[in-house]
């Protein structure tokens, strides 16, 4: 992989032709800014979020993405470190510089992330939260907590206990892999009423199927959601693109209802693209490329303006242009791409393929589709078993409660054995029932867990080529 340009990188893919010669396809990409692995996360943040801090003061809306496969750097230009901090906290820094000029603003902060499809507050000991919409159609977070900060030192402390509960689990392509989409919001408020804010998101890892086969159930199913919501996502930004005052199709997944607000009205958005220079990562890196490319669906006749890399280009990069643009008619969404480090060698052997790619046969596509919708069914299953057992202990709490108070009357002097009886052989019916119900679920539940685990199976034997391995 090489960066041609501040706008330009070309990557190279090894491939071998049906005679087994093996030969090199080369790949070009236009972005609206390329950095390498020398870059520093202050470098990025310049050149990407740093343009939006003016807009958020206006009463705008920003948002800032983070997007890659697993291991390619996201968590780390996002969150950064104690010795290099990401772009929270220089974004963090440059919000508290400028409230501390304006008179009557006040910054807070919110963390939560989606889990499973479902929303957990950072700040709260991950309490499960419910987003819901309110009359004016606005996304509410019942329950999301809110920090007041006055300092970046309350912020990093904040983010820095946020980001140690957050759920993480080991991949393939990495031992401590962010499994949730984190979601940072800084509001601003004047009067207490909102001002400004921007969300920073740092997703989850993109996988390919195949690399999450060998994987324990929870991890197929930690994959799924993450593929459907990062789909879900790329047509939404589609579908606000054509501004033809169509159908966005937000509720396609929690991620881009919770984020709703952030790209209608007076918005802008910035998304990173985060890839590999290895060459063992360099299918998912093309993957990756091609979502932000769709996403940001550049102009061929952009191409005509690059500008030749200078090596001091990199060391102190010039005042950027704009590097996001809000989702209004006639105008695009900036995609900045940042090559980082390359995984593990030992973590190499798994690339992730983006959700929208196709399966390389028909006979294996089949059967990912059917995967696919089994895994569906099961996440949407396991929402209604906790929800039936919830209620069944309920239930079962109420016909305590009933026996108890047939019980204090038949030991009363003068009970009545044949109302005890009666009223003994009610409850049991009913307990039975409830009980019944809930273990034809369980039973139904239990048919469909042993499905996916052999159709997991079938896929893990067949090979890229849609062969069965030997």
């Amino acid at each position: 992989m090489a960066i041609v340009s501040r706008q330009k990188l070309n990557i190279s893919e090894p491939k071998q032709k049906v005679d087994l010669t093996k030969y090199v396809e080369n790949h070009e990409f236009i972005f609206d800014e390329a950095f390498d692995e020398k870059n520093t996360n202050a470098m990025v943040y310049q050149r990407t979020a740093k343009p939006l801090i003016e807009f958020v003061f206006n009463g705008g809306k920003a948002t800032c993405f983070a997007y890659g496969q697993t291991g390619a750097g996201k968590t780390h230009t996002m969150m950064g470190s104690s010795r290099e901090p990401g772009i929270y906290v220089l974004a963090g820094r440059d919000l508290f510089e400028k409230a501390s000029n304006s008179s009557g603003i006040t910054v807070y902060i919110s963390f939560y992330e989606i889990y499973g499809g479902k929303l957990f507050d950072l700040f709260h000991g991950r309490k499960r939260l419910e987003a819901r919409e309110d009359a004016h159609k606005n996304v509410v977070i019942a329950g999301l907590q809110e920090k007041l900060v006055e300092n970046v030192d309350d912020l990093m402390e904040l983010i820095d206990y946020g980001n140690k509960v957050r759920s993480t689990g080991t991949t393939s392509a990495n031992a401590d892999s962010s499994r949730s989409h984190a979601i940072l919001m800084i509001t601003l408020k004047k009067k207490e009423k909102v001002f400004g804010k921007f969300s920073f998101i740092d997703l989850a890892g993109s996988e390919r199927g195949a690399d999450t086969m060998d994987a324990d159930r929870q991890r197929r199913l930690e994959g799924a959601e993450i593929n459907k919501s990062l789909l879900a996502l790329k047509e939404c930004i589609r579908a606000l693109d054509k501004q033809d005052g169509g159908h966005v199709p937000f509720r396609g997944s929690k991620l881009t209802q919770v984020l709703r607000d952030s790209f209608m009205g007076n918005s802008c958005t910035v998304m990173i693209a985060a890839v590999s220079p290895n060459v063992l990562s360099v299918e998912h890196s093309l993957n990756s490329l091609r979502y932000a490319d769709r996403v940001k669906e550049l102009c061929k006749e952009n191409k005509s303006d690059l500008m030749p890399v200078e090596e001091d280009d990199w060391a102190a990069p010039a005042a950027p242009a704009p590097v996001a643009a809000p989702l209004q008619p006639k105008q695009k969404q900036r995609v900045p791409v940042e090559v980082t480090e390359a995984p593990k060698p030992a973590a190499a052997k798994a690339q992730a393929q983006a959700p929208w790619m196709e399966a390389p046969a028909e006979e294996e596509d089949d059967m990912r589709i059917s995967h696919e919708h089994l895994i569906e069914n099961i996440m949407n299953e396991n929402d209604d078993i906790v929800a039936a057992h919830r209620q069944q202990v309920q239930d079962i709490m109420d016909l305590v409660k009933e026996e108890m108070h047939i019980l204090s009357r038949v030991e009363q002097p003068g009970g009545s054995i044949d109302s005890y009886i009666s009223s003994l052989d009610g409850i049991l019916d009913r307990k039975m029932l409830i009980i019944k119900d809930l273990r034809d679920r369980v039973s139904k539940f239990q048919k469909q867990l042993k499905e996916e685990e052999d159709l997991s199976k079938s896929l893990e034997r067949t090979s890229p080529d849609g062969k069965r391995r030997t």
